[in-house]
């Protein structure tokens, strides 16, 4: 796969920082308003990176999102021809990921539709169909008798998935009717004076949902089918959503080349509460319309869904905790260990989080076929008032298992420089070398770093060069000449580890400008791992048998 990393590379590196960060993004793009789901992903940040992989892997592509959420991945995956799987441990994610991935037609929802609508307005009966603890608290009585009608009329339907559509219709109208505050994901219950003066309509709300909600299903199908993915009333492609717990295991047997994804930034408590959020519209809706499979009972509280999410539950020692997942990450033990008593308590919920992802990716790494690719998008976010950086301790949970980063590194932050700085003198080889004062202090303007590595500042130098060459030149002819030296040079796999030969060595190995040498490195250039390996042994052999001749 090596000539696909370097077109992935080019081609990922034109993507423009505003795309990537999601600015001017449509919200309204890929049904992506069918449901209000919590902490959606962007459907526009991942696209252009999807379209980029699509292009490279010529067969089949089959994607996986471990978090699939709203399923924004999955439905982008389909857009470009992709057999797609997604899991979740919300039945509320299932749900809306099985609507959004189903075949429908415009006229047999438009049927349904005018029936349901039927159904309510002839529903004369005052009788509340669900009970669970604090209803009233959470519901007026009109809005019960409504919500009962609507659950009636949609439970009618003899088609599961034409159910399925309109419970997610029903969710929302949930959302909008309820005494919920719509403002935070968290349950928080609106002002008295609020909930009593508030005008609200729950058959009017329904019946908008709904017109909403199938022009923009029938807007993407209508975007697969002119791509030439539908044929006979079916996407070409296998899609597949389940309910499933990552940090258990990745529920099925298929493999894949592709895992785009963006897991939560914290535990589900104390950042997005998707379980919260879920409570009241699953309340409303069977769970035999979801899947039978789900043994979760999401309905007896509102956390249950949260404490069961990735860093939710206290389990383990945290000490036996602290002991695997610091020796994996630095990040995060520089992180933790600068807090004592309270404060310490609270960053212990961020190693009960990081230590879950891990064994989350554990799971997912061996569904992952040789040389396929992963996309991550992960947010940092504040805990006792210093950043969890972690894209940062996210790269280093990898790095232990012996993945390979190779997109680009956003520098941001003083954190997010001196992280690199500190990685490449562990894996590089750094040389610093400066002034220093009458005192012995090192002279910070006089501090300059080099690599021991003569490749790495033969390349370094080229790149020099051509930035004081260029510096007077028109900025359109800057930036192409830029542009091919960059590519150029990011075209070299030549693998770069601590520096392997010592300078007192007796033996001289040839100069680095020998036309000889440059020659084995443009061999060993698009060797993978293994068969470095394989060479490197092999010289080694070489080397003992040659010695053990002169030996004898």
């Amino acid at each position: 796969m090596v000539i696909s990393e370097k077109k992935i590379k080019r081609n990922i590196r034109s993507i423009s920082s505003e795309v990537l960060n999601g600015e001017n993004y449509n919200r309204s793009d890929f049904a992506r308003s069918l449901l209000n789901y919590p902490a959606m992903m962007v459907p526009s940040v991942q696209e252009p990176i999807i379209e980029e992989l699509s292009d490279v892997l010529n067969n089949e592509v089959s994607l996986l999102d471990p978090f699939m959420g709203a399923s924004n991945t999955l439905v982008t995956g389909m857009k470009y021809g992709m057999n797609v799987f997604g899991q979740d441990i919300n039945p509320l994610s299932l749900l809306l990921s099985q609507v959004k991935t189903t075949y429908y037609l415009k006229e047999e929802l438009d049927e349904a539709e005018a029936r349901i609508i039927n159904s309510i307005n002839i529903d004369q009966s005052h009788f509340i169909e669900v009970t669970f603890p604090n209803i009233d608290k959470w519901f007026t009585k009109n809005v019960q008798i409504d919500l009962s009608k609507i659950f009636r009329a949609i439970n009618k339907e003899p088609i599961i998935k034409i159910r399925k559509f309109f419970w997610v219709v029903l969710a929302e109208v949930i959302r909008l009717t309820s005494n919920d505050r719509t403002s935070t994901f968290k349950m928080h219950m609106r002002s008295l004076e609020d909930i009593r003066t508030r005008e609200i309509s729950v058959l009017k709300t329904f019946a908008s949902v709904s017109k909403k909600n199938i022009k923009n299903i029938s807007d993407y199908i209508a975007v697969l089918s002119l791509k030439g993915y539908i044929k006979e009333g079916k996407y070409l492609k296998e899609t597949e959503v389940i309910w499933g717990d990552t940090n258990k295991e990745i529920r099925t047997t298929k493999s894949f080349n592709l895992l785009v994804t963006s897991p939560p930034y914290g535990d589900n408590q104390t950042t997005v509460t998707y379980g919260q959020f879920s409570y009241l519209p699953l309340q409303w809706i069977p769970v035999q319309d979801i899947d039978n499979d789900i043994d979760l009972n999401y309905l007896e509280n509102t956390q249950i869904i949260d404490t069961r999410s990735l860093g939710g539950q206290i389990k383990s020692n945290i000490n036996n905790i602290e002991d695997i997942i610091f020796s994996k990450s630095r990040t995060l033990k520089r992180f933790v260990t600068q807090f004592k008593d309270a404060e310490r308590k609270k960053a212990e919920k961020v190693t009960r989080f990081i230590y879950d992802l891990d064994k989350s990716i554990d799971n997912m790494l061996p569904k992952m076929e040789k040389g396929s690719f992963m996309v991550w998008t992960i947010g940092n976010r504040n805990v006792n008032k210093q950043m969890v950086h972690n894209d940062l301790i996210l790269r280093e949970l990898f790095a232990s298992k012996g993945v390979n980063i190779f997109t680009d590194f956003d520098i941001r932050t003083m954190s997010d420089l001196l992280s690199l700085i500190f990685k490449m003198n562990e894996q590089l080889d750094l040389q610093f070398n400066s002034e220093k004062n009458a005192q012995g202090n090192i002279i910070p303007d006089t501090l300059n770093i080099s690599f021991q590595n003569p490749l790495i500042n033969e390349k370094l130098s080229a790149y020099v060069t051509f930035l004081e060459q260029m510096a007077n030149t028109e900025e359109a002819e800057y930036n192409q000449a830029l542009t091919e030296l960059e590519n150029q040079l990011l075209d070299d796999n030549t693998d770069i580890h601590k520096t392997p030969v010592s300078s007192s060595d007796t033996f001289h190995s040839p100069s680095f400008t020998n036309p000889t040498y440059q020659n084995l490195l443009n061999l060993l250039s698009d060797c993978s791992p293994q068969e470095l390996e394989w060479i490197f042994k092999s010289a080694q052999l070489t080397k003992d048998c040659m010695r053990n001749k002169n030996n004898s």
